[in-house]
């Protein structure tokens, strides 16, 4: 990635884009694997 920071306000922002993308990412890869840890069924009739 070959992109330039001309003022430190170009820089915070883009940095704080960035976080809050992998944030968000998180949050929906955190709350499907918890769906998938609780969503199991204990009484299976095997």
């Amino acid at each position: 990635m070959t992109h330039e920071f001309y003022t430190l306000y170009d820089h915070m922002l883009h940095s704080e884009t960035i976080i809050y993308m992998i944030m968000g990412i998180s949050l929906v890869a955190f709350t499907l694997y918890w769906f998938f840890i609780t969503g199991r069924d204990d009484n299976a009739d095997d």
